[in-house]
């Protein structure tokens, strides 16, 4: 895979007039750490020269002149153009640009007459804004209508990390196509972690129940668990490393897709997720996640091998003690290898497409 990868970049930069001796020149922008982790894992698959701006670790004033806070997140024409304005020379430097997390953070280029490869990678609602904005209403009607012209233009293209972001912008009038590439997912690190789970710990016997889950739910799963004698922890643990230990993740899905999914099935997690019916019947549904469970990645057809559905909580704890763990963690394993293969030929076809026009 990676040698095709390297023969298809020369092609690449042939064919865009660079230098063989140069690679292509990408810059990355977004508000989601766990975006920039994950491209930079695609930069390493296709010999990418990236740089990354994760909005949130630059200097407070540097972004667009001073510090906004959550108002970063509504990128109108006001904001749009101070940040254009203080680094075009910066941004002109580059090949491509890729925008992750939010899509108005494309809307700097957008606006500003770049007709540089253009590549916006939706990983939350198209249209996501923090409030209503407090120097421009965010977003308006001309957004939407940037937006569709956006989608016609032949440096642009619109890519989804779960089909149901093309679903939630054609329901609101804009037409971003289909084109869908999820998280490759970071790969094993076999070097030592430090643990933040407590030493005496049995991770072996023992599920994590994943965070992101209210506390009165929380309170709920933890019940249920201990009256049948499921071994269950709730608590801090050091990223994807420091899952490996349990017997398994406990998991209740509060979103559509979560680059999480992505990271444990490199390390073959084993993934214990209430069937849909069942999240339904227990009112654990987040949301814009109600009725429309069925675009929810974790009820996909091509996750049923890699994941263990239960039906009720007496359910779970069968199938917590039939699983053959040995089995499971090689078939989740060589899912996510097989996934990762996939996803990287996605962006390799991407970057072909866009560098041939």
């Amino acid at each position: 895979m990676k040698q095709y990868v390297l023969v298809f970049l020369a092609a690449v930069l042939l064919s865009a007039s660079f230098s063989l001796e140069a690679r292509l020149k990408v810059l990355h922008m977004t508000f989601h750490n766990g975006c920039k982790q994950d491209f930079e894992e695609v930069a390493k698959e296709l010999d990418l020269e990236l740089t990354t701006w994760y909005v949130q670790d630059l200097p407070r004033d540097f972004w667009e002149g001073f510090s906004a806070g959550n108002e970063i997140y509504n990128v109108g024409p006001k904001r749009a153009k101070r940040v254009w304005d203080r680094h075009k020379d910066f941004f002109n430097q580059f090949d491509a640009v890729i925008t992750s997390d939010t899509v108005p953070l494309s809307t700097i280029f957008l606006r500003n007459g770049w007709s540089k490869p253009l590549i916006i990678w939706i990983c939350n609602r198209f249209d996501y804004a923090h409030g209503r904005g407090v120097e421009e209403r965010f977003p308006d009607a001309e957004y939407y209508d940037l937006m569709r012209k956006a989608a016609t233009q032949p440096n642009v293209r619109f890519v989804s990390y779960t089909p149901y972001e093309h679903v939630y912008a054609k329901r609101r009038g804009v037409d971003v196509g289909t084109r869908t590439i999820k998280p490759l997912g970071k790969k094993e690190d076999t070097s030592e972690v430090v643990s933040g789970v407590p030493a005496n710990l049995d991770k072996e016997n023992t599920l994590l129940l994943f965070p992101r889950l209210e506390e009165n739910r929380v309170q709920i799963a933890l019940r249920e668990c201990n009256q049948r004698g499921i071994g269950v922890w709730r608590g801090a643990y050091n990223g994807p490393e420091d899952l490996k230990g349990f017997k398994g993740v406990l998991f209740f899905p509060y979103a559509f897709s979560n680059l999480a999914l992505f990271e444990n099935l490199q390390r073959g997690i084993v993934h214990f997720v209430p069937s849909m019916r069942f999240l339904t019947q227990l009112g654990f549904i987040r949301g814009g996640m109600g009725g429309n469970l069925q675009w929810s990645e974790w009820y996909f057809e091509e996750f049923k091998d890699a994941l263990v559905y239960f039906d009720s909580w007496d359910d779970l704890k069968r199938k917590v003690e039939s699983t053959n763990y040995v089995e499971m963690k090689e078939t989740i394993r060589a899912f996510g290898k097989r996934h990762r293969e996939e996803m990287v030929q996605e962006w390799v076809n991407l970057f072909q497409g866009l560098t041939h026009q």
